[in-house]
């Protein structure tokens, strides 16, 4: 039983005390099928995507994450993204995507490589 306890203490001080990550960058690709956002980050990263009507949105939650840079705004030839915005909520990073209409969106993580750090890649398109 001790072990137990032991271990939950441990993983929740590890969750409490783990720096926060930094979105450090973020791109956005507007092809003819599909959008593509890139958020590069600082280390790993949980996220939650989820997507809502009436308006139509992409939203991406990110625990223990800030953001320290300023959003890039879609052109106008954008087909899916109106606006990009987000906002600090019980210390989760919240990005949220207004649509021009509905979509699906799709999420993965790449990790680093030569060029470029950890990624979470956020694929809005009308396909599956």
């Amino acid at each position: 039983m001790r072990i137990l306890i032991l271990i939950g203490i441990t993983g929740l001080s590890r969750w409490l005390y783990a720096a926060p990550i930094e979105i450090e960058n973020v791109r956005i690709w507007a092809a003819p099928k599909n959008t593509r956002i890139v958020l590069e980050h600082s280390g790993p990263a949980k996220h939650k995507l989820t997507s809502l009507t009436e308006p139509f949105r992409t939203v991406i939650d990110i625990p223990n994450t800030t953001l320290n840079i300023d959003l890039i705004q879609p052109t106008g030839a954008d087909r899916y993204i109106r606006q990009v915005r987000s906002e600090n909520h019980e210390n989760t990073l919240r990005v949220v995507f207004d649509l021009k209409k509905f979509a699906l969106s799709k999420s993965f993580q790449l990790a680093p490589n030569e060029s470029y750090g950890h990624r979470l890649v956020i694929d809005i398109s009308e396909e599956e």
